[in-house]
């Protein structure tokens, strides 16, 4: 009965190790430092690797390590092979594409060397890159692997029928140390990921088992202070990322303490059956948590993380019935399993492809640029083939007869291209997009582009020698980056120029204004409405960032939808800021409104915002393809709108 307290109890301790490290990786914010389960998981290893090489002692040392590396690659290295195979099944069927890094990640890691592999490419831990590896978690099992090829000869020198084999361990464990601390200050992927640098804590659990089995120290800890010990732990893994030098001691020192308890005591609260699954299951859950967060795109609501996490631990379960858990026992059956296994997954993976992958088809490719439907027409042959001075014309055509509409602008423009295409099928309008390249201005020049004015000139030439009276034009622009400001646009590289100097913002937008106002009264003689869009809102992050394809599967379910109606933060933007970065621009265009007949403004805001927020989704799904354009998702709630305001097929001026 003692033995298997001693085994429940450390099994609780992997599995608060192993949950740390995936919710610090699905809620990284608020669990910074939720990394230090693999802390926890070095201390355990050392233990547990000790007292099997002393549990299996033979006579011949020879014997000894063929059945102690034996021993280790059927713990590691089947469940590792699987693993990697079935995400790379997985990204193949849902077209993730994996980068270099990631794939040379997947490879070093058979081979036991994946942390030595991100040490030479400088994948920080901490770092973006390290974000969009799915395999970057790896790195742990290399430091393991490692450890395992050297420890065999630190316990036949040092620990096996030593007598005193404490102070050579405690001296090798503060070299340890001392590499790990000072390497922090010069190469922090060099300190996180190599393998001496992590010999402390390892060797932490070897000395703990020491103490344990020699009986070198015998004391009874107090519950209340056990208690207290498991709080200081948990509590380390909301301490800032940026305290790991003093976290990780605190980590490792504890986690020595509860396994001398569980050890030598019991813990109820380690030996807990949930706690204790978790355990046993965790190596499994550890291989497969990063790319499932990653692929699931864990993030938003409540529902998102619990169908999540039950995905994960689906997956994991698998993987221990049918890998870990057969070679462990020696089962005979265990190639059988292994098919069984193989071909399980397979009907999964094809179950996620068909959910997952259709559900994209019917969004029509909502993270593709929806300008793509230009890409159909012919091309009207550009006019002025001097470079950076032409103009791209895409027509789509339904009669002669009808009204003809022009969409000018720059890729905001052509990304309105759905909604182009639905006015033309719905009411049969004429369409010209022509794509001018960056601000439409007739009167102002761009600092890294000195062709606005001809590309603006050369379109409105274009519009005056083809259109009739009652066509119209519409404008749109990304007026935020040249008037106001962008989340994700430099300022210093938009900057606009009048008369060959360089102009302040304000100064810009109101030459701006008077070109706009000087246009209308031009197109008003030809008896043509003009049209301009006010700014679309834009993201701090792309929308694929909060995108699930969880959420999205199930987005019919009112209830499902009811308890995930709540978007990620990092999609949200608070309508207040929006208002006030577009404030001068909106006033602007609202006066010309005012002031010129022939000059109506569409606001798309209500759309995009409601009274608190403006998200980059609608109804869980996305409506930007990226930070600051929208997607064919939007299409028919602007078609709706725009045609509310104008009396859809019946553009016309004020007058």
């Amino acid at each position: 009965m003692e033995d298997k307290k001693k085994i429940l109890g450390i099994q609780g301790l992997r599995a608060i190790a192993v949950l740390a490290v995936i919710f610090n990786h699905i809620f990284k914010d608020t669990i910074p430092s939720g990394f230090l389960g693999v802390d926890i998981f070095f201390v355990i290893s050392g233990f547990v690797i000790t007292a099997s090489l002393t549990s299996s002692l033979h006579t011949n040392w020879k014997i000894t390590l063929v059945n102690f590396y034996l021993k280790r690659i059927r713990r590691i290295f089947p469940a590792l092979l699987i693993f990697i195979i079935t995400i790379n099944i997985i990204s193949f069927l849902l077209s993730i594409e994996l980068d270099k890094n990631t794939i040379i990640t997947a490879f070093t890691a058979l081979f036991g060397v994946s942390n030595i592999y991100q040490i030479k490419s400088g994948n920080d831990y901490f770092g973006l890159a390290a974000e969009q590896n799915i395999y970057t978690h790896t790195w742990s099992l290399g430091v393991e692997i490692q450890l395992y090829l050297i420890f065999p000869l630190i316990f036949f020198l040092l620990i096996k029928n030593k007598q005193d084999s404490l102070k050579p361990l405690l001296f090798m464990m503060a070299l340890s140390y001392i590499l790990y601390f000072t390497s922090y200050f010069f190469d922090k992927t060099f300190h996180y990921y190599f393998t001496f640098s992590r010999l402390w804590e390892f060797l932490a659990g070897t000395i703990t088992y020491l103490i344990v089995s020699k009986k070198l120290i015998i004391y009874k800890i107090n519950k209340k202070i056990i208690s207290i010990l498991l709080l200081i732990l948990l509590s380390c893994f909301f301490v800032p990322s940026n305290y790991i030098l003093l976290s990780s001691v605190i980590t490792c020192f504890i986690t020595a303490l509860l396994i001398y308890v569980v050890s030598t005591q019991g813990f109820k609260i380690m030996e807990n059956k949930y706690l204790t699954f978790t355990g046993t299951i965790s190596y499994s859950l550890y291989l497969y948590h990063l790319p499932l967060i990653a692929i699931l795109k864990i993030d938003g609501s409540w529902i998102n993380y619990t169908l999540s996490m039950l995905i994960i631990y689906f997956m994991a379960y698998l993987s221990f019935k049918y890998t870990e858990k057969p070679i462990k026992n020696n089962e005979i059956l265990f190639i059988k399993k292994i098919i069984k296994y193989v071909l399980l997954l397979f009907i999964i993976n094809i179950i996620v492809f068909f959910l997952i992958y259709n559900n994209y088809q019917k969004q029509e490719k909502v993270f593709a640029c929806p300008e793509s439907i230009l890409q159909e027409c012919n091309y009207v042959p550009r006019l002025n083939l001097l470079q950076n001075n032409y103009i791209e014309i895409c027509p789509i055509n339904s009669n002669t007869s009808s009204k003809t509409i022009y969409f000018v602008g720059d890729s905001h423009s052509e990304a309105l291209a759905p909604f182009m295409k639905k006015l033309n099928l719905e009411y049969s309008y004429n369409i010209y997009s022509i794509h001018s390249g960056g601000l439409f201005t007739r009167k102002l020049e761009s600092s890294t582009d000195n062709n606005l004015k001809i590309r603006a000139n050369l379109s409105i030439d274009f519009i005056k020698k083809t259109a009739f009276p009652g066509d119209s034009v519409i404008i749109t622009n990304q007026l935020l980056t040249w008037f106001s400001k962008s989340y994700n646009d430099d300022p210093n590289q938009f900057k606009l120029s009048y008369d060959e100097r360089i102009v302040s913002q304000q100064e810009a937008l109101e030459i701006h204004k008077n070109d706009l106002n000087k246009l209308g009264n031009e197109l008003k003689e030809l008896d043509i409405n003009l049209i301009l869009f006010a700014p679309f809102p834009d993201f701090k992050t792309n929308p694929y960032n909060c995108y699930s394809p969880i959420n999205n599967i199930f987005s019919n379910n009112s209830i499902i939808n009811f308890l995930n109606n709540k978007l990620k933060k990092k999609c949200t933007i608070p309508r207040s800021n929006f208002d006030k970065k577009r404030s001068v621009i909106l006033l602007t265009y609202l006066d010309l409104q005012k002031t010129n007949t022939n000059i109506n403004i569409f606001d798309p805001t209500e759309l995009i915002c409601d009274n608190k927020h403006c998200s980059s989704y609608k109804n869980n799904k996305p409506i930007y393809y990226d930070d600051d354009h929208i997607n064919s998702y939007l299409a028919p709630y602007l078609f709706k709108a725009f045609s509310d305001q104008f009396k859809l097929g019946n553009i016309t001026s004020k007058d």
